[in-house]
């Protein structure tokens, strides 16, 4: 089910690949559906940038900032769908960078349930994927707080968690628990403040990207030591599935195959002791860092 790769250069490319997507936004001409490599960065070479989008006077509310790096594709009509996530997410649309207007109908509204073990709290949609601009699925970045709620609240972890939209991303809905957690690996019920702790858990990062029918995304984990108040290493894990739509499809990178288990340490016995990082900040030889 799991095949690995057949070198380590592969696993190398596939991380530039994600970096890649990471950084800039992508064009195929005429293409629906995902916007892929290869293609022209927007506002490459000697093309000055242009602003799409202003808080001031752009803004549906006032949690309406870009929080997280935003997304763009194309849904079934043609238009470009560009993401605007934070804990209320929104998006732009329009038939060019050049024409992207709001639309204040949020895409998803987190729910800011208190209990951390259910990972419906405060949620940033943060990687997306189409193949037909109409299901949109996504992978969240959620931030488990308590009833102060975001910002004011206490803190407890990170998650990655699942959701989908059928109507090309005008609405996004998340399965029930426990279908919705992709990867859980903190278990704190020890709620801090979050400014002395930062994220304690798993942050997806990076956009997903489809090869050779699978489908890959990074993250950090950071698991922080509650007693000295001091967060750990965040090295950079890489992790691939064959279904999209199954939260729990997703595999980590053992340093060979994609074998490691996932899940949800509030719930689950996890032994992620075989899940191996690919990197610290710079996951390849050269000179261009990845973040």
């Amino acid at each position: 089910l799991y095949p690995s790769l057949n070198t380590c250069k592969h696993l190398k490319t596939l991380i530039k690949l994600l970096a890649f997507f990471t950084g800039a936004l992508f064009f195929q001409n005429a293409a629906k559906a995902q916007i892929m490599y290869p293609g022209t960065p927007i506002g490459s070479g000697s093309a000055a940038g242009e602003v799409v989008w202003r808080w001031t006077s752009d803004s549906c509310s006032a949690a309406n900032i870009p929080d997280a790096p935003v997304r763009a594709y194309r849904d079934s009509s043609g238009q470009i769908n560009l993401t605007i996530p934070h804990y209320v997410n929104y998006r732009l649309k329009g038939i060019s960078f050049s024409t992207l207007t709001p639309d204040c109908d949020a895409m998803l509204v987190s729910e800011h349930l208190t209990d951390p073990s259910l990972h419906r709290s405060a949620q940033w949609i943060q990687s997306l994927y189409t193949e037909d601009g109409k299901t949109v699925h996504a992978i969240l970045h959620n931030e488990n707080f308590d009833a102060g709620g975001y910002g004011t609240g206490n803190y407890y972890s990170t998650s990655a968690c699942y959701a989908f939209s059928s109507n090309g991303g005008g609405s996004f809905v998340e399965p029930a628990f426990p279908d919705n957690v992709i990867f859980s690996p903190s278990a704190n019920t020890t709620g801090r403040p979050f400014a002395p702790i930062g994220h304690d858990g798993l942050e997806p990062f990076s956009n997903i990207i489809k090869k050779d029918g699978f489908y890959y995304f990074y993250g950090y984990i950071s698991l922080v030591d509650h007693t000295l108040m001091t967060p750990a290493n965040s090295p950079l894990y890489l992790f691939r599935s064959d279904n999209l739509a199954d939260a729990h499809a997703w595999r980590g990178w053992d340093g060979n195959d994609f074998t490691v288990q996932l899940g949800n340490a509030y719930t689950d016995q996890l032994n992620l002791s075989n899940l191996k990082g690919v990197g610290e900040g710079t996951p390849w030889d050269g000179a261009t860092a990845l973040m």
